[in-house]
């Protein structure tokens, strides 16, 4: 009766190892799961960011020109001088608005991928519609 006893409970005690052991891997793989997935939103952060960075870098140096060029172009047109068609105050407060209302590239981000999670518009068929 002592044997059985101790043999039922090295039976348990390499069952619970092997269970152990089964748990061990699974935590091991939700980690490299987890880490995988943790890279790729540090990746895509990264490029959200930088994205920005030079979106904002580009508005400022866009800004400068234009209020540097407007300040100019005022003068000039004081002056009496031709600053050509690209000069004109109109031209000006287009590039200004266009400028001013481009999406910010977390917003250009987020639409570009969903685009891409949409699956593409059927193509239209050659003939469809017409009679011959």
């Amino acid at each position: 009766e002592l044997q059985a006893k101790v043999t039922e409970e090295q039976r348990q005690l390499l069952e619970l190892q092997s269970q152990r052991l089964e748990l061990e891997a699974e935590v091991a793989a939700a980690r490299r799961a987890h880490e995988a997935e943790m890279s790729e939103l540090r990746a895509t952060s990264k490029t959200v960011s930088d994205t920005a960075d030079s979106y904002s870098q580009s508005l400022e140096a866009m800004l400068l020109q234009h209020s540097s060029g407007h300040g100019q172009g005022s003068e000039a047109v004081a002056a009496g001088k031709d600053l050509g068609p690209l000069g004109s105050p109109d031209v000006l407060q287009n590039q200004r608005r266009r400028i001013l209302s481009s999406p910010s590239p977390i917003r250009a981000a987020a639409e570009h991928k969903l685009l891409l999670s949409q699956p593409p518009p059927p193509l239209p068929t050659l003939g469809a519609g017409r009679s011959v």
